[in-house]
């Protein structure tokens, strides 16, 4: 545990000027259609700064205390009081404002309270915690001191179920799959996947997006039976992005500069778009991904003490297809005000970069861009501070806390 100073300390700035060399970010142009106010946005990079500090809190340590060592971290939040939860694969852990830990629940099982594999947790009113687990298919609400309230579970027969989201009220975004949905026929597929906007017992709303990019072979025997199937997600394909915010969804496909803006009463109320060209994959693009590919299952074999045949990689490598364009943008991450911010695609590199991300506020409005350090990734955005998970040179990781302002503010 290493607390930090928080005065503002210039670490990164990302250098956004418009084509004159400068100037105010351009206004958004706003039209109604049917209701739903469209936000458009030229291309041209915003002229406003925001300079992020050195971290003003890290949790977590390489030797010491189990409770600080840190591994599996799905998700951070902040209470009303600046308590810092952590959720890991099987546990929930609490920390003070000052990076003390306070206490944990759950622990590894199938039992009430217990998890296998957390992969969302939203903090509710009154700072209880609702966390979904993917492998027990079940959403667990825990109170604030650790106990365990209830569970619960989502979905028909026949279906997978993912929480994807939840509104402080509780208003759930939930990712369905139903067995058979999927195309059993061979080449590049993109299925549509199927959101339900869920109020307790009740569906309110089921919308529906362009689902993962995705290559298909299908094998058949000498009968002409399917044999074996091979599904694969291709080097940049593209896919639906989610995120919940206290009050509303955002739902956006990457095809294009588009995100949509859901209602907690499963009307779509907003779209932002973006008006930024589609770029196609070219061939240095690909190389660029091989090599990154080849460099991190490298990297893996010698941790393991394995053999690693390159040759064989880059074979393989050759012969797979690729999706034909860039997605026009990378995560989304709500904002606790109701802002979001949306992330630069990341290109594939060798190095560590830092990630870039577009601010809206809550009105769809863009206030600016900010960049993060390499290896950090954000998790919750609240005023002037951002919570996420830092990756050290050894892959360990760490809980950080940044603060950010306006150049000049």
């Amino acid at each position: 545990m290493t607390e930090r100073p928080t005065r503002l300390m210039p670490l990164l700035l990302l250098a956004l000027a418009c084509e004159s060399g400068g100037g105010a970010e351009p206004a958004a142009v706003v039209r109604d259609s049917a209701g739903v106010a469209i936000v458009e946005h030229a291309p041209t990079a915003s002229a406003t700064l925001h300079i992020v500090s050195e971290p003003v809190l890290e949790i977590g340590t390489v030797e010491g205390a189990d409770e600080y060592q840190l591994y599996g971290v799905r998700s951070v939040a902040r209470a009303s009081d600046g308590t810092i939860v952590v959720a890991l694969d099987t546990e929930l852990r609490w920390y003070d404002p000052a990076g003390r830990f306070v206490r944990r629940a759950g622990g590894a099982g199938e039992g009430p309270g217990e998890f296998r594999r957390i992969s969302y947790m939203r903090l509710l009113p009154g700072d209880t915690v609702l966390v979904f687990d993917g492998a027990n298919r079940r959403t667990t609400i825990i109170a604030p001191d650790g106990s365990h309230v209830r569970d619960f579970t989502s979905g028909d027969e026949g279906q997978i179920s993912t929480i994807v989201g939840a509104t402080h009220d509780g208003t759930l975004l939930v990712r369905r799959f139903t067995a058979g949905s999927t195309s059993i026929t061979s080449g590049l597929q993109r299925n549509d996947v199927e959101f339900s906007i869920v109020r307790g017992d009740s569906t309110i709303a089921d919308p529906t997006y362009p689902g993962p990019e995705m290559m298909i072979q299908v094998d058949q025997d000498g009968g002409g039976q399917i044999a074996s199937i091979m599904i694969m997600q291709l080097p940049f394909a593209r896919d639906t992005r989610t995120a919940a915010g206290p009050d509303r969804f955002f739902i956006g496909s990457t095809e294009s500069y588009r995100i949509d803006v859901w209602s907690a009463d499963g009307a779509m109320v907003r779209s932002i778009r973006v008006n930024e060209p589609v770029r196609a994959v070219t061939d240095d693009m690909v190389r660029m991904a091989n090599e990154v590919t080849i460099e991190r299952s490298r990297a893996v074999a010698e941790s393991r003490g394995d053999e690693f045949d390159e040759a064989a990689l880059r074979k393989r490598l050759a012969g797979q297809q690729h999706a034909p364009f860039v997605p026009a943008y990378g995560v989304l991450l709500p904002v606790e005000d109701g802002g979001l911010w949306v992330q630069e695609y990341a290109m594939p590199s060798i190095e560590d970069e830092p990630t870039r991300w577009t601010m809206f506020d809550p009105d769809g409005g863009r206030i600016g861009m900010i960049e993060l350090p390499p290896r950090f990734s954000p998790r919750y955005v609240s005023g002037d501070t951002v919570l996420g998970i830092h990756l050290d040179e050894l892959d360990v990781q760490y809980v950080r806390a940044y603060t950010f302002s306006p150049a000049g503010g």
